[in-house]
């Protein structure tokens, strides 16, 4: 019928760790296993993985069962803010660090969105622009002030004091600016 039996003495000293608890490992569909090394006083151990665009960034490894485990340093993506761990590929359901505890082997995956900036324009002394929001990788087109008997040359990042000085900015897709972007 497919059933086994497993002894009652079959983890006698076995899988004891220094803390004198009893700790067994054993992958998550192998339920009667699991159930059995449960009734003979086992804790089991699970893997957590932590899976970011299809790769494997990290994993815990000896988790106990039933316990919660600590949010690992947040990963990073050119253009894109860290949004959580999830338990689904969806992004559907998040796991909560705080009270989401480990029953099984779990992969949880890293959720991302778009940077997004305000662009603001100074015209300096030239006609109003008004500020354009734009997200990492979107195509720019700059707006082209006017002013009565100047030229105008470009948008600069920094204050240019008249003289010259400054970086001009050119990008035709939104660059990563970073997180003081």
């Amino acid at each position: 019928n497919g059933n086994q039996t497993i002894g009652e003495n079959a983890f006698q000293d076995c899988g004891i760790g220094l803390s004198g608890e009893k700790r067994a490992y054993a992958y998550t569909d192998n339920e009667n296993f699991i159930a059995a090394i449960k009734a003979a006083g086992y804790r089991v151990n699970y893997t957590i993985s932590f899976e970011s665009n299809g790769a494997v960034v990290g994993q815990l490894t000896e988790v106990p069962y039933d316990s919660t485990i600590m949010a690992p340093a947040d990963p990073t993506r050119e253009g894109f803010v860290f949004a959580g761990w999830y338990k689904d590929n969806e992004l559907n359901e998040r796991w909560d660090f705080d009270t989401d505890t480990v029953t099984s082997d779990v992969t949880l995956y890293a959720k991302w969105t778009e940077e997004e900036y305000t662009l603001k324009f100074d015209s300096n002394g030239g006609t109003d622009v008004s500020p354009i929001t734009v997200k990492y990788g979107d195509a720019i087109t700059l707006p082209t002030p006017t002013r009565a008997n100047y030229i105008f040359e470009g948008w600069y990042e920094e204050e240019m004091d008249n003289n010259g000085s400054g970086t001009q900015f050119t990008a035709t897709t939104m660059p990563d600016l970073g997180a003081n972007g």
